[in-house]
Parts: C-alpha cells; sequence; structure tokens
C-alpha cells in the first residue's frame, strides 16, 4: 500500500513570511543589561583600578626611598629602641612583599591605621 501525499496547489504567487518583525519590539537587548548599569560598573570598576595603582605607587614608592622606613619614621632621632619599637608596630622585619599584602587587605578593610603624629585613627 502506498501514502498519496498531497501538495498545496501553487497560486504562481511568491509565498510571503508575512510582515518583518520590528527591532525593538519584544527583542532582548543585545548584552541584557541596561546601558546605564553598564556604564556604572565600568565606572566603579575604573575607580577601584586607579584606587589600587594610587596605593600601590605609594607603597613601593615609600619602599623604594634610600634608608629604612624605621629610619623616615624616627626622623632626626637616633635612639635605637625607638628604631626597634617601630619595627616591631609596624612590622617591619617582614618582607616587601607580605607588607604589600597586608596593606592591601587593611586598606580593602577601610583600616587606615593610625596617625603617627597624633597617635588616633586616620579615619576616627
Amino acid at each position: 500500500m502506498t501514502s498519496l501525499a498531497v501538495e498545496p496547489r501553487s497560486t504562481g504567487e511568491p509565498s510571503s513570511p508575512g510582515p518583518a518583525p520590528r527591532a525593538g519590539a519584544g527583542a532582548a537587548p543585545a548584552r541584557g543589561t541596561h546601558p546605564v548599569v553598564r556604564r556604572l560598573v565600568t565606572r566603579v570598576a575604573s575607580g577601584v583600578v586607579v584606587l589600587w595603582a594610587a596605593a600601590t605607587i605609594a607603597f613601593w614608592t615609600l619602599q623604594a626611598v634610600p634608608g629604612s622606613v624605621a629610619d623616615i619614621l624616627a626622623g632626626d632621632l637616633n635612639d635605637p629602641e625607638l628604631r626597634a619599637a617601630l619595627v616591631s608596630e609596624w612590622q617591619l622585619d617582614r618582607s616587601p612583599w607580605a607588607q604589600y599584602v597586608q596593606f592591601l587587605g587593611r586598606l580593602v578593610q577601610g583600616d587606615l591605621g593610625t596617625s603617627y603624629v597624633q597617635r588616633q585613627p586616620v579615619l576616627g
């Protein structure tokens, strides 16, 4: 037994798929986010990069200055006990990379430390 398939008759006119969909009607945005949100995220990310770069440059500039950080903090005072106390308090006996990682960790937490001159928290 053979099956007979019925094909539609051609009227001679090209078939039309219907009206073309409009570009903005019901179509999702290309990236899925609003342009204002994308711009805000870009600005915040740029700000974080700039703050990281400024903190990194400040840290490594202080490390590159001739002499030790303890000498800079002690100033003109030539007291070995003061220098030893500064090294202990500021953990200057650790490697510069360990100090840098600790420095960034404190910055992320909002801990800017204690003012050496006023002996008060910087953000207090």
